[in-house]
């Protein structure tokens, strides 16, 4: 079976320079063998597919590809272009991102063994997203859910964390985050599905890439509780607000269904901190930090801050800017030692981690950030080392002796 590829003159210079996707006309040569004319044909159709896309497709979803089809010539040689159905050609680009756009008989034969075998040079249009060679791993925001909804409805909760999530999770700079429902992508999708659209701009559909990560979770509580005290000189009434968010949230690895990671949040915002909201710019502010908290959590659990810099002395520089680290930070740095499994299920366990010392954040810029070695032999820096943030020790709770009331200030907030 021979092969051979060329892009044609389709793919201008600009779009190359300019970073662009990669389209144009494929032209790959195939045999095909099948035990008629058409089987063979659809064949070596299926192999030139499978060479370009890299996609094996299933032969049926060619079978509607009959025997009719219109021929012109060009250059004395005479080219067929398949008459396939809107639902035809769509689901063939879908699958590989891609479409026949013609094909040239060059050899028809019929074996000894009375199989049929024919070569085919076969024009195929395909599209690659821009981007497409992005090698982060995907992550996608699903599930979330909500059954309370306070001030606010419970379907209102779920999607206002969902998006300051997604917001959080493409400032780390660490995913490709995926979306999976937007009205105005929906929309363009179905106009490049519309019969007044050129063929070749629907084959950017079936792009579509699938999520490493999924975060899910569940909305525990989220409550707005006014309190009212009366002045009794006045007569005015004191209103103090106070808001309570917790839920419950979960990084699941899709390929096995197991979750990576998993993390309780409870905030509370004091009325200071509400003056001037509404209920909508309260749950705004509640799901801004809730996502900040695990967001950070996750990435730093998953992609510890890596050494990629010795800057000479104590200093050195990590891939995290201060979107994650904040000047004053501590962190404890390590150096990376042998690779560990699990010795029942040989799963990874990750690296021996060599424990150098102590550092603090001393210039967090927008994309990297600058540590300084504050405790710890220097010498033994070394790139690709690691930073996890120092666990402070919980102070013991000393039980606290109810203080006697001053009667004074007693007699004043009665007066008052």
């Amino acid at each position: 079976m021979s092969f051979k590829l060329q892009m044609t003159a389709a793919v201008s210079a600009f779009m190359l320079f300019c970073g662009s996707a990669v389209a144009g006309i494929v032209t790959v040569e195939t045999t095909g063998v099948g035990a008629d004319y058409v089987a063979a044909r659809l064949d070596a159709l299926k192999e030139a597919l499978m060479q370009v896309s890299g996609v094996s497709i299933d032969v049926n979803s060619l079978r509607q590809i009959t025997t009719q089809s219109d021929s012109e010539t060009a250059n004395g040689q005479t080219n067929k272009r398949l008459n396939l159905s809107k639902s035809q050609q769509q689901n063939i680009e879908e699958q590989v991102r891609g479409y026949i756009d013609s094909y040239q008989e060059l050899n028809r034969q019929v074996n000894a063994d009375g199989m049929h075998e024919i070569t085919l040079s076969v024009n195929i249009y395909k599209y690659d997203a821009v981007g497409i060679q992005d090698e982060r791993r995907t992550i996608a925001v699903l599930g979330i859910q909500s059954t309370k909804g306070g001030c606010s409805t419970p379907a209102a909760v779920a999607e206002l964390l969902t998006e300051a999530l997604q917001n959080e999770l493409i400032a780390t700079r660490k995913f490709a985050v995926l979306k999976r429902s937007d009205i105005g992508v929906e929309r363009e999708k179905a106009y490049l599905s519309g019969d007044d659209v050129h063929r070749r701009e629907r084959a950017r559909l079936g792009q579509g890439r699938g999520a490493d990560y999924v975060v899910s979770g569940r909305v525990i509580q989220f409550a707005v509780n006014e309190s009212k005290q009366t002045i009794k000189l006045t007569g005015d009434q004191l209103i103090r607000r106070s808001a309570k968010f917790s839920g419950q949230f979960d990084l699941i690895f899709t390929a096995t269904n197991q979750v990576k990671f998993s993390k309780k949040n409870n905030i509370t915002l004091d009325d200071s901190q509400l003056r001037g909201l509404d209920c909508t710019a309260i749950l705004g502010r509640l799901s801004q930090e809730t996502a900040r908290r695990l967001v950070e959590a996750a990435t730093l659990d998953i992609y510890p801050p890596l050494i990629v810099k010795l800057n000479g002395g104590k200093k050195f520089t990590v891939n995290y800017g201060n979107e994650v680290l904040k000047n004053g930070d501590a962190y404890e740095v390590f150096n990376q030692g042998e690779k560990i499994y699990d010795p029942y299920i040989r799963e990874s366990l990750g690296r021996d981690e060599i424990r150098v010392g102590n550092a603090v954040v001393i210039d967090a810029k927008p994309k990297y950030s600058v540590l300084e070695l504050i405790e710890g032999d220097v010498s033994q820096l070394q790139e690709k080392g690691i930073c996890r943030p120092v666990v402070k020790a919980k102070p013991v709770s000393q039980p606290v002796k109810p203080k006697p009331k001053a009667a004074l200030r007693q007699k004043i907030e009665d007066a008052w």
